[in-house]
C-alpha cells in the first residue's frame, strides 16, 4: 500500500482520537503509554510517530499510525561496527 493508497482509505490519527480511545482523558492516555499528562498536553494535533505506533497497538488497530511511522515500526538496518569494517578493508 503506499502513502496515497492509505490516505484515501484513513484519514491520520489525531491527539483527540487517541484521547477519547484510551479514556477519555490526558491523564488515561498518558498512564495507557507510560508517560505523562504533560507530555500529552504538549502535543499539536497528531501525536509523535512512536506514540502512534503505541496508540495503534493498544487499540487492537482501531487507529492507526500513518504510513511515515512504519520507518519506526519495521526499523533501519543495523549500522555495521568498527570490527565489521575493519575486517572487510583487511
Amino acid at each position: 500500500m503506499t502513502p496515497s493508497d492509505w490516505s484515501a482509505n484513513n484519514a491520520a490519527m489525531t491527539k483527540d482520537q487517541a484521547i477519547q480511545a484510551l479514556g477519555g482523558t490526558q491523564a488515561s492516555l498518558a498512564a495507557a503509554i507510560g508517560i505523562t499528562q504533560g507530555s500529552v498536553s504538549l502535543w499539536e494535533e497528531y501525536p509523535p510517530p512512536l506514540r502512534q505506533l503505541q496508540i495503534e497497538a493498544l487499540t487492537g488497530g482501531r487507529l492507526r499510525a500513518e504510513p511515515d511511522c512504519d520507518r519506526f515500526r519495521f526499523g533501519l538496518p543495523p549500522v555495521p561496527s568498527l570490527d565489521d569494517v575493519s575486517a572487510e578493508q583487511g
